[in-house]
């Protein structure tokens, strides 16, 4: 089998054995996130709920597929999967965002960590960029880059109306904020756009933001249709951190991320929106942009997303995981031409205690296992206390006079049933 073929994904599996994948998700948003590469290899995947998910045993999966890990249901199931020796491929299927990994107390916190240690056995990330973040963490020797698998049909192409007054779409991720900072900030820099938008009448803004922040901001959100058919007739695109800075650059629109937050950019884009101050400016750029920023977007856009069939991609990763069964505890030894000769494990340790040491794993796998455990211990004393209210309910019912006398009418015809219901309920009190 030649090289070529192994790096585009496209490999023939004629000879190989049909595969069982099993997805912890469903198939309307993990399914899409994988693009074709179940078509690829010929393969239907199973779709199980990941709340406690049952495994299928007769076959057992030879790979299993999430994307994400830090909720305790997951992280749960994709320690039992490894315990098995079934490797767990964690599909990401967006940016990485500062607040989203480090200061998450929306949803990520309160149950665990991003990627901290990580559980699966292979990650595959969107671009080379977010692959040397990753690899910060300790996690170079897991790393895959393949792109985003659902973007593969999209079309390089822009719609010029040259009759329709020139349309400049603001985003959010429709999670717009993940603390209470993010959120604040997220709202003053819409206030700002739209203030600057009542003063340039002559420009129509699309709102692609969250339906709560389109009421507080009092204008109509746009958020029918795919996304790319929205970007494809603007002119521009201002988008604070999420996908569709990239599926903007990937159309070849001027795009420019905003941001009020004194972070640093894991997206980089050659037009940032830092302050109310700049808008007017970089507004300007994106209707005329400069032929160097045009080419500095593209450069920044191959190195945050990797362009290609990212199907194909994936779907040799998944071989791949399924041709060598993951061992708990090994280390696997393939180079990785995006680490250099440098093991990021070893000189980033202060930021990633947990994927260096086995004892870290050892207790994030325990604080899920405590948790489900937690969850159980509190569900049972709910139902003990609901059974013993009921039982206290019957007691009180037995007591009762009308009670009684249904109970002396039980040797009549037609209330023989009824009073030997009676009789059970006063035995099981």
């Amino acid at each position: 089998m030649s090289e070529t073929l192994i790096e585009s994904g496209a490999a023939s599996l004629a000879n190989a054995k049909k595969l069982q994948i099993t997805v912890l998700g469903n198939r309307e948003h993990e399914g899409q996130m994988c693009g074709r590469a179940f078509e690829i290899l010929g393969v239907e995947p199973l779709f199980i709920d990941p709340s406690r998910p049952q495994f299928p045993t007769a076959p057992a999966p030879d790979v299993v597929l999430l994307s994400r890990e830090w909720s305790v249901d997951l992280r749960h199931s994709a320690i039992e999967a490894r315990r098995r020796g079934i490797p767990v491929v964690y599909v990401m299927d967006g940016v990485v965002e500062w607040a989203y990994l480090w200061q998450n107390w929306g949803f990520v916190k309160p149950e665990g960590t991003v990627l901290q240690p990580l559980i699966a056995s292979d990650v595959c990330v969107i671009g080379q960029h977010p692959a040397r973040i990753l690899a910060a963490l300790g996690l170079a020797d897991k790393i895959h880059v393949v792109g985003l698998p659902r973007l593969d049909a999209i079309k390089r192409r822009r719609v010029v109306e040259h009759d329709q007054p020139q349309r400049l779409v603001v985003a959010t991720a429709k999670t717009f904020g993940h603390n209470t900072g993010h959120k604040v900030y997220v709202r003053a820099a819409l206030r700002d756009l739209k203030d600057w938008f009542e003063q340039h009448s002559e420009l129509q803004p699309v709102w692609r933001i969250a339906p709560e922040l389109a009421v507080e901001l009092s204008v109509e959100p746009s958020l029918a249709g795919a996304t790319t058919e929205v970007l494809e007739t603007a002119s521009g695109v201002v988008s604070f951190t999420s996908t569709v800075l990239l599926e903007a650059m990937l159309l070849g629109i001027p795009t420019a991320q905003i941001d009020y937050r004194a972070v640093p950019q894991y997206v980089q884009t050659a037009w940032e929106i830092r302050g109310a101050e700049h808008i007017e400016g970089v507004i300007q750029e994106l209707l005329f942009p400069p032929p160097e920023k045009l080419a500095l977007q593209e450069a920044n856009l191959r190195d945050e997303l990797e362009l290609g069939d990212g199907s194909a991609r994936l779907a040799e990763v998944i071989r791949r995981a399924a041709a060598t069964p993951a061992v708990e505890g090994s280390i696997k030894t393939e180079a990785r031409p995006i680490t250099g000769q440098l093991d990021f494990r070893q000189i980033h340790s202060h930021l990633s205690s947990f994927a260096v040491s086995p004892m870290s794993r050892l207790q994030y796998e325990l604080d899920a296992t405590y948790r489900l455990w937690e969850g159980d211990r509190k569900r049972l004393h709910e139902a003990e206390n609901t059974l013993a209210d009921l039982r206290g309910q019957i007691h009180s019912l037995c007591q009762d006079r009308w009670f009684k006398f249904l109970r002396l009418l039980r040797a009549v015809p037609g209330f023989r049933k009824t009073g030997r219901l009676l009789s059970q309920l006063m035995a099981e009190r």
